[in-house]
């Protein structure tokens, strides 16, 4: 036999030390450290490096034997990943269970999504996006990506076992060097053109489905994992020259650079171009395969460790930061970091060394039958567990009623943008049916068609949804509509992490309600509408992101003309009312100031506009409560209730224009009635309402309300 028939791939500690940088990035980045808004480009890293490695071995075994033994592969990647994965989910049950985190709507899906491995299609199904779901702090939400890695190995072996018979025999044949190698030329010709094919769909599919898709979708995401392949069969073909060493120090600190300016909802990510950011993972991989100081370095001893223990580590952070969060621990984001990472570090270490190893090594279960056996057993169990333990209702109906130690149902207010506020109130909707009272002297004409009406130089379009309305009925001193659709309401929600938060109360509520209302949502985290300049957090300023106009002003429009929505709801809240900067030499300044008032009424007033323009018939502004970030463990200027004044009038300045067209919805007196501005187990931060409190807000008042909205 020749010394390529006798290949086998040599352990690199530098690939287990980009292991460690990988892991690190997410764990920066699920820390939800301000400078780490990009960390969540490590785990595209994992899927170039999975590519590479799986690719080496499937490849060398190939070469030396001229098949695959597919049980042995299954078997080697079953005790790799199986045991930790089923304690982890296991322990979500339990945590859940015992009330220590939310049991969200359809969060048995994503167990079961877990333990089947297709967890990256359940927020697809649930029409959940990225940012959704890490706004919601659920522990199980990060098997997506395991998911995703998953089905490439259950499908990647018997792909290149079937390449490879079905290339010519010639190409199997030893040559007169005593080579067999040539087939890979083909093989490498083929998996070129599978990457050039996956990558393009990955932008096709942020355009033809929607962002979520390009990050979520199997498809979308096998280009960064065909990267790393097609490095393997490279790397398998020939010795890469030394110049690619070149190539590590830039493409580390490119990957490092990206992570960190980045946005955490919205950029490339979320448009389709992963596949070119694998490319730069790539070439990370191919320059530490020559010597080079960037190969020391991901060669030292703590780096290597971490990468080791990536696996656990990615596993089970997550349920420890959702678990241990700054409301239950009255820590800062220092010290409450530093613990965080110190407990999952420790969890880490106990199952690899008492779990995953002897089950890897077989020094537990050593016989493959009774490992078999065991597998057989704990995932029924642990789906069993799942089924008793996780609630798969609505959050909704669980709970039904109003508000924490609130008796009755305060009826909504919705203000039309006139210079005299008239109020609307309701009593809750049914799936069936919504009334609505308003004032005898008010007169109301709804019709099913278009109509317009001049303001000052501009036309407003008054356009009503197709859904048609019950006759009118007078009671009394009040005229009472009965709104019955015959359609669900289409509703976009869009806004910064707020809008997120509560639309995951609007989606329980219409997934109640379903004759009643549809609802997607469209917002990123720590972006407001004012997206010129820096803003003002912790001390510090941050820069804006191209990703928040990329949003609000491109994305937004695609939705909807894509979804055609009855009603646009915006929510914004603490990034418009912080301190800003309009450049790094200007003094700061907020909407208290005079001259950037002004310039937010303007933007205001000319995205009323440009909504309208899509041909949106109803567009309404949520007025949102004041913050207190951290309650009172931060002194930040956006907590400032003045400046909350102000921004509810700068909203009703800019809908005011534009009657019968864009409304205000007023939830923050609503909020401040009930004592909900200041409840601290509905804003466990001060800010973001938790899943339980939106979906009863949703109940109680904003559902009715953008209901209202849409239909008058």
């Amino acid at each position: 036999m020749t010394e390529n028939e006798h290949r086998s791939i040599t352990y690199q500690p530098a690939l287990d030390g980009l292991r460690g940088v990988a892991v690190t990035l997410v764990l920066l980045f699920h820390l939800g450290l301000s400078w780490m808004s990009g960390g969540y480009l490590g785990v595209s890293v994992f899927f170039t490096l999975s590519g590479f490695l799986i690719t080496t071995l499937l490849v060398t075994e190939l070469q030396n034997t001229g098949d695959i033994r597919l049980g042995r592969f299954y078997g080697r990647r079953a005790r790799r990943l199986l045991p930790a994965s089923l304690v982890c989910l296991a322990g979500a049950c339990i945590l859940i269970a015992l009330e220590l985190t939310p049991d969200r709507s359809g969060l048995r899906w994503y167990i079961f999504g877990g333990l089947f491995q297709f967890a990256n299609w359940v927020p697809l199904g649930l029409h959940n996006s990225y940012a959704e779901l890490f706004s919601a702090l659920s522990p199980t939400d990060h098997f997506w990506s395991l998911a995703i890695e998953e089905q490439f190995y259950w499908l990647w072996p018997l792909s290149m076992l079937g390449l490879f018979r079905l290339l010519p025999r010639r190409r199997h044949r030893t040559n007169a060097d005593g080579d067999r190698s040539s087939w890979t030329g083909r093989l490498l010709r083929i998996l070129i053109g599978l990457f050039v094919l996956f990558g393009i769909s990955a932008p096709l599919t942020a355009h033809l489905w929607n962002a979520d898709a390009a990050y979520f979708a199997t498809w979308a995401r096998i280009p960064e994992i065909l990267a790393g392949a097609v490095l393997a069969v490279i790397a398998f073909r020939m010795k890469l020259p030394r110049w690619v060493a070149w190539l590590a120090p830039l493409a580390l600190a490119a990957i490092i650079v990206l992570s960190i300016i980045s946005p955490s909802g919205s950029g490339f990510a979320y448009q389709g171009a992963l596949p070119l950011f694998s490319l730069v993972s790539a070439a990370l991989i191919a320059g530490v395969q020559r010597p080079s100081a960037t190969t020391t370095l991901l060669s030292q001893r703590p780096i290597v460790y971490i990468g080791k223990i990536s696996y656990g580590l990615y596993l089970y952070h997550w349920p420890v930061f959702v678990v241990l969060t700054p409301q239950r621990t009255g820590w800062s984001t220092l010290p409450l970091s530093v613990l965080r990472l110190a407990i999952t570090v420790a969890i880490t270490i106990v199952s690899y060394v008492l779990i995953e190893q002897p089950i890897r090594t077989r020094r537990m279960l050593p016989r493959p039958r009774l490992a078999a056996i065991t597998a057989a057993l704990a995932i029924p169990l642990v789906a069993v567990l799942g089924i008793v333990q996780v609630s798969n209702t609505s959050a909704s109906e669980s709970t039904s009623g109003t508000l924490s130690s609130i008796e009755g149902t305060i009826a909504p207010l919705v203000t039309a943008p006139a210079p005299t506020t008239a109020t609307t109130t309701a009593a809750p909707i049914t799936p069936s049916s919504a009334t609505t009272t308003v004032p005898s002297d008010i007169t109301s004409d709804i019709t099913s068609g278009n109509t317009s009406e001049t303001v000052g130089a501009v036309t407003v379009p008054t356009v009503a949804p197709a859904i048609t309305v019950a006759s009118t009925t007078t009671v009394a001193t009040t005229t009472t509509i009965a709104l019955t659709p015959t359609r669900p309401v289409r509703i976009l929600v869009i806004g910064d992490s707020t809008a997120l938060a509560m639309s995951v109360g609007l989606k329980n509520w219409a997934d109640a309600n379903p004759s009643l209302a549809e609802v997607e949502v469209r917002g990123v985290e720590g972006c407001g509408l004012m997206t010129d300049g820096d803003r003002r957090f912790g001390g510090d300023w941050l820069p804006q992101s191209q990703g928040c106009t990329d949003v609000f002003d491109t994305d937004v429009p695609k939705r909807i003309g894509a979804g055609q929505p009855d009603i646009v709801v915006v929510i914004l809240s603490f990034w418009e009312v912080t301190d800003h900067r309009l450049g790094p030499d200007q003094a700061a300044t907020s909407i208290l100031d005079p001259d950037y008032r002004a310039r937010m009424l303007f933007r205001y007033t000319a995205y009323n506009q440009g909504l309208i323009d899509t041909g949106v018939p109803r567009v309404t502004w949520v007025l949102y409560p004041e913050t207190d970030y951290g309650w009172g463990a931060d002194n930040e200027e956006g907590d400032d209730p003045a400046r909350y004044d102000a921004l509810d009038d700068v909203t009703r300045e800019a809908a005011a224009p534009y009657p019968g067209v864009v409304s205000t919805i007023d939830f923050r007196t609503w909020s401040a009635r009930l004592g909900l501005t200041d409840d601290q187990s509905a804003r466990l931060d001060g800010v973001h309402f938790t899943p339980d409190a939106a979906t009863r807000v949703a109940n109680d008042f904003l559902g009715n309300a953008i209901i209202q909205a849409a239909l008058h």
